[in-house]
Protein backbone atom coordinates (compact mmCIF):
# COMPACT_ATOMS: atom_id res chain seq x y z
CA UNK A 1 0.00 0.00 0.00
CA UNK A 2 1.77 3.62 -1.02
CA UNK A 3 0.66 6.48 0.59
CA UNK A 4 0.88 10.26 -0.20
CA UNK A 5 3.16 12.21 1.29
CA UNK A 6 1.12 15.62 2.56
CA UNK A 7 2.54 18.86 4.54
CA UNK A 8 0.76 19.46 7.77
CA UNK A 9 1.71 22.32 10.27
CA UNK A 10 3.14 20.63 13.65
CA UNK A 11 0.05 19.61 15.78
CA UNK A 12 -0.64 17.53 18.98
CA UNK A 13 -1.45 14.32 17.46
CA UNK A 14 1.65 14.01 15.10
CA UNK A 15 3.60 11.16 16.65
CA UNK A 16 7.20 12.91 16.79
CA UNK A 17 8.50 10.10 19.17
CA UNK A 18 9.04 7.71 16.34
CA UNK A 19 11.00 10.05 13.95
CA UNK A 20 14.28 9.34 13.50
CA UNK A 21 16.08 11.19 10.64
CA UNK A 22 19.48 9.91 11.75
CA UNK A 23 20.96 13.17 13.27
CA UNK A 24 20.20 13.26 17.18
CA UNK A 25 20.26 16.82 17.48
CA UNK A 26 16.85 17.10 14.59
CA UNK A 27 15.85 14.99 16.25
CA UNK A 28 15.27 16.10 19.44
CA UNK A 29 14.49 19.40 18.28
CA UNK A 30 11.43 18.03 16.95
CA UNK A 31 10.65 16.14 19.80
CA UNK A 32 11.42 18.42 22.37
CA UNK A 33 12.31 21.82 21.22
CA UNK A 34 9.49 22.92 18.05
CA UNK A 35 6.16 23.09 20.19
CA UNK A 36 7.69 25.59 22.29
CA UNK A 37 9.02 27.27 19.64
CA UNK A 38 5.92 27.62 17.72
CA UNK A 39 4.20 29.16 20.95
CA UNK A 40 7.01 31.74 21.65
CA UNK A 41 6.47 32.89 18.03
CA UNK A 42 10.45 31.74 17.41
CA UNK A 43 9.22 29.79 14.26
CA UNK A 44 6.66 27.70 12.11
CA UNK A 45 7.32 24.02 12.07
CA UNK A 46 5.80 21.83 9.61
CA UNK A 47 5.94 17.97 8.99
CA UNK A 48 5.89 16.16 5.83
CA UNK A 49 3.36 13.07 6.84
CA UNK A 50 3.25 9.16 4.84
CA UNK A 51 0.13 8.25 6.00
CA UNK A 52 0.31 8.86 9.57
CA UNK A 53 3.90 9.15 10.13
CA UNK A 54 6.43 12.04 10.08
CA UNK A 55 9.00 11.41 8.18
CA UNK A 56 10.79 14.80 7.43
CA UNK A 57 9.88 18.22 8.85
CA UNK A 58 11.00 21.53 8.36
CA UNK A 59 10.99 25.01 10.39
CA UNK A 60 11.28 28.91 8.92
CA UNK A 61 11.39 32.26 10.75
CA UNK A 62 11.06 35.76 8.93
CA UNK A 63 13.45 37.68 10.22
CA UNK A 64 16.53 36.97 13.22
CA UNK A 65 18.20 38.76 15.86
CA UNK A 66 21.42 38.23 17.57
CA UNK A 67 20.35 37.53 21.27
CA UNK A 68 22.73 39.84 22.75
CA UNK A 69 20.45 43.24 20.96
CA UNK A 70 17.49 42.56 22.61
CA UNK A 71 16.98 43.42 26.19
CA UNK A 72 17.56 40.96 29.20
CA UNK A 73 14.28 40.83 30.50
CA UNK A 74 12.56 39.37 27.16
CA UNK A 75 15.90 37.31 26.40
CA UNK A 76 14.45 35.22 29.54
CA UNK A 77 12.21 33.97 28.11
CA UNK A 78 13.66 33.12 25.08
CA UNK A 79 15.92 29.57 23.67
CA UNK A 80 19.36 30.33 24.33
CA UNK A 81 19.94 30.64 20.24
CA UNK A 82 23.05 32.93 19.32
CA UNK A 83 20.25 34.01 16.73
CA UNK A 84 16.51 34.68 17.79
Amino acid sequence: MTHRSRIEPLAPEHRRDLFDCGSQPLDRYLREQATQDIRRKISNCFVVLSGDQVVAYYTFASTSILITELPLELTKRLPRYPLV
